[in-house]
């Protein structure tokens, strides 16, 4: 756990995708919440485990050509905060879709 926090804060990202080598894929979002969980249930003794602090959510993809109604519509549907964006043909991550994004997107339309 202390070396995916100190990724989040190197890179000053709020989360990161976390690939399973054995499954060769990705498998969960870590985020900053799921650090203060963490430290928020385990005690001085225990040390908690990337894969015990990774949220309950389910993973969403979702085509990089997708429209933002789309997106929200997963948004609310699924009750999270990010979405995985890939592109059709190679299946590798575009990036990590934010409600936050989506806002600065629907603002600069209105403006």
């Amino acid at each position: 756990m202390q070396k995916a926090f100190k990724v989040l804060i190197e890179w000053g990202v709020g989360s990161v995708v976390v690939w399973c080598s054995k499954r060769e894929s990705v498998i969960a979002i870590l985020t900053l919440t799921d650090f203060l969980i963490s430290l928020l249930s385990q005690t001085s003794e225990e040390s908690t485990t990337v894969e015990e602090a990774i949220s309950a959510n389910q993973l969403v993809w979702l085509d990089g050509s997708c429209k933002l109604l789309e997106a929200c519509h997963e948004f609310c549907s699924n009750r999270i905060h990010r979405i995985v964006i890939y592109p059709d043909q190679t299946g590798d991550i575009l990036y990590l879709l934010t409600i936050k994004r989506i806002l600065q997107a629907v603002h600069k339309q209105v403006n």
